[in-house]
């Protein structure tokens, strides 16, 4: 796997000195979309696994580099846009879609959606925002409709800026500038560090909302924050974006978060956490009730990092591993996405039908077991059944889901597991 995940690590990398960015797919008509810049962080996952020679870990950091700041140039050049919040504008960045026709992969559907627009220049907007909607992964959700509420072709996602994407983008520029330090270049070390703590003290002057006690996205046809709560809204902790202004990672700061509104109700739900609070529209799968593996994983590792927070980041990745173990008991499969109400089924929505597998799903599970590798707990004896719409089930008695061995327990391929859920959603795009 570590030999895979390396060469996983080259393909994009070669992507990236092809055509400057890693298309939303490998083939002709996604040239023109990326994907979400992952790479840094799976240059990190692989880095920092403890099978990784000091030395090869240099060798591919060296191998990396000028492909992460190919990259980070495309984001900043082809995806930039200027905010301005309380006088001060701030550079940030947003999904574009590239085209100006119905996506080659969905053409039926995207003309339809665009029929009843009779405007040739409102149609190739709309077009676009829908390739700009697949180009951000969350394709698609209430998120990228002019309102939570409006109709499937309001959508407008090339006037929205995410919070997600800019979370992602100052760790990418945290970890390209550590890359730099270990490669001896503290000049450019330098620069990149300081350019992710600005984009951390931006995220937290453009999308914090006090009163909330929450960040949200940012819509610029309006010209202030979005009203709705996305799960992806807590991208920031994750990402471990500090800025010069507020630390996000103190036990103060987290412990707000904790107690919003918005975190409380979106782990109330017995089967995982959902994408929104909206409900899904007949096109949206990003939305109420479906929970998505990647964004459990950054809910979860973003409090499970704090020692003061380890044991509600246990009790979520419990809600979670349970959802997928008792749907794998049922039915001998992972899923993409899962109904945070019935618990272990499988949730539905969106252009396609719900696929099994899957990277993402097994790759987060790997993960929270290297996290929590005496913690998580299975039932032993009578199953719960899928479709359980409460957590939990009495009379049952718990065994550790992974037993410690000559009293340690490892798993080799747990971080680089991580890669491969990463890239999920790429892969799944080859077959």
């Amino acid at each position: 796997m570590t030999e895979t995940a390396r060469g996983m690590i080259l393909n994009f990398v070669h992507l990236i000195d092809l055509i400057g960015h890693i298309p939303n797919g490998n083939r002709v008509y996604y040239e023109k979309r990326s994907q979400p810049p992952f790479l840094a962080m799976m240059v990190d996952a692989y880095i920092k696994h403890p099978s990784m020679p000091a030395e090869d870990s240099r060798r591919l950091i060296l191998e990396c580099l000028p492909a992460l700041v190919k990259e980070h140039n495309f984001w900043m050049t082809e995806r930039a846009a200027v905010v301005t919040r309380d006088g001060k504008d701030y550079v940030l960045n947003l999904y574009k879609g590239g085209i100006t026709e119905p996506r080659p992969e969905s053409y039926r559907e995207d003309f339809e959606t665009a029929a009843n627009v009779t405007d040739d220049k409102q149609r190739e907007q709309l077009y676009a925002d829908l390739g700009a909607g697949a180009e951000s992964g969350w394709d698609f959700s209430s998120r990228w409709m002019d309102t939570a509420t409006s109709p499937f072709n309001s959508i407008r996602t090339e006037t929205i800026v995410p919070v997600d994407l800019n979370a992602i983008l100052c760790a990418q520029e945290r970890l390209i500038g550590e890359f730099y330090q270990t490669t001896g270049n503290s000049a450019e070390s330098d620069r990149f560090a300081n350019l992710a703590r600005q984009r951390a003290d931006a995220i937290q002057a453009v999308f914090w909302n006090e009163e909330k006690a929450m960040w949200r996205d940012f819509d610029l046809k309006r010209s202030g924050q979005r009203e709705e709560f996305y799960l992806s809204h807590i991208a920031p902790l994750f990402a471990r974006c500090r800025g010069s202004t507020v630390d996000i990672m103190s036990t103060s700061f987290m412990n707000k978060l904790l107690n919003s509104p918005d975190i409380v109700q979106v782990t109330s739900y017995p089967g995982g956490f959902p994408a929104s609070l909206t409900a899904a529209g007949p096109h949206t799968q990003w939305d109420l009730p479906n929970a998505w593996p990647p964004s459990q994983l950054m809910l979860i590792e973003g409090f499970a990092g704090n020692p003061e927070f380890r044991k509600t980041a246990l009790s979520w990745a419990q809600k979670w591993v349970t959802a997928v173990y008792t749907g794998f008991e049922a039915k001998n499969l992972f899923y993409e996405k899962y109904d945070v109400n019935k618990v272990g089924v499988y949730g539905g929505g969106g252009e396609y039908v719900v696929q099994d597998g899957f990277g993402w799903t097994n790759g987060g599970i790997l993960r929270l077991l290297q996290l929590f590798p005496t913690e998580l707990q299975q039932s032993e004896g009578e199953r719960p059944s899928a479709g359980k719409t409460a957590s939990g089930s009495s009379g049952f008695r718990s065994a550790p889901l992974l037993e410690l061995k000559n009293g340690a327990f490892q798993i080799q391929a747990s971080s680089l597991a991580l890669i491969f859920a990463a890239c999920a959603a790429f892969v799944f795009s080859l077959e």
